[in-house]
């Protein structure tokens, strides 16, 4: 994720989930923060993948960056 994003940051993409057949839109950025569950992998924290309609654990509100990154993913307009 580093060489794809050039490194650590808040920059969000949108990106395509497939689980077996189905393919869902979504956007992700590549920011390692908060708790993390996998140890020994130079990922220091977690990163989150958003969908139409997620919110922010933070504080519950949707990140604007994120949802029109969603809407482009799935081929929406910007």
């Amino acid at each position: 994720m580093r060489e794809i994003w050039g490194g650590f940051t808040w920059d969000t993409r949108p990106v395509i989930i497939e689980i077996e057949d189905r393919r869902i839109a979504a956007a992700m950025h590549n920011m390692p923060h908060g708790v993390q569950k996998i140890r020994n992998n130079n990922y220091n924290g977690h990163t989150c993948i958003h969908f139409l309609g997620s919110t922010k654990h933070k504080d519950g509100s949707a990140w604007a960056h994120m949802q029109r990154d969603v809407r482009i993913a799935a081929g929406g307009v910007q």
